[in-house]
């Protein structure tokens, strides 16, 4: 049994999500009805009770916080037990708008840091990336105004961080330059990951 609970705890092992974006999955990963079932009986006797202690919880590593049913659940069920809790959100933010936050109870003075991983700087070769990308790519642009105007309307202590996240593919790797202005018109941070091992060969062949 535990006397002490961390301060700090990340949850990564909710595969759902909804979209495949190339980098990450193959296909879009919905839990089956048993394991989301099994996931959410748990949410109040082993999720919550790891957060009793905790100034931040890191959600979702492993798939998309607003994309997963299980997520949502956990989100909103944290967010009314643990008044003071502060969120960590890793998203792809095509459902990280107003309405979301409205329905799980998301106070904006609650988050700590928003990242979105969007790997372009149009919506062309978002397309390259995730199925759909060209329609897709407008509503992420269209949160990442919002989420700017909502940090924009607290206080400065307040304000959380937005970071923008890029992994270098051979698909993306010449609109880092334009990716970068994106990143600051959207008052945001980006941030850069290196490109996968299998990618290497590609990028130096194309230059």
């Amino acid at each position: 049994q535990m006397n002490e609970f961390p301060k700090i705890v990340k949850f990564a092992y909710d595969w759902e999500c909804n979209i495949n974006c190339k980098i990450c999955r193959e296909s879009i990963n919905r839990l089956p009805k048993e394991d989301l079932e099994r996931l959410n009986s748990k949410i109040d006797t082993f999720f919550l009770p790891l957060l009793r202690s905790a100034d931040k919880v890191i959600i979702n590593a492993s798939g998309d916080p607003f994309g997963s049913r299980h997520s949502r659940f956990l989100i909103k069920k944290a967010a009314q037990k643990y008044k003071k809790l502060k969120f960590d959100f890793h998203t792809n933010g095509i459902l990280c708008n107003q309405k979301m936050f409205d329905n799980l109870n998301i106070n904006p003075q609650n988050i700590d840091c928003i990242r979105i991983s969007i790997h372009a700087a149009t919506k062309e070769t978002y397309a390259k990336i995730v199925p759909n990308g060209e329609k897709l790519f407008p509503v992420i642009l269209k949160n990442l105004q919002w989420l700017k105007e909502l940090r924009m309307s607290i206080k400065p202590k307040d304000r959380f961080s937005v970071n923008t996240h890029f992994v270098i593919i051979p698909d993306n790797y010449k609109e880092i330059p334009d990716f970068i202005k994106l990143s600051r018109v959207n008052g945001t941070i980006p941030f850069f990951w290196e490109c996968r091992a299998e990618n290497s060969t590609r990028l130096q062949n194309e230059n």
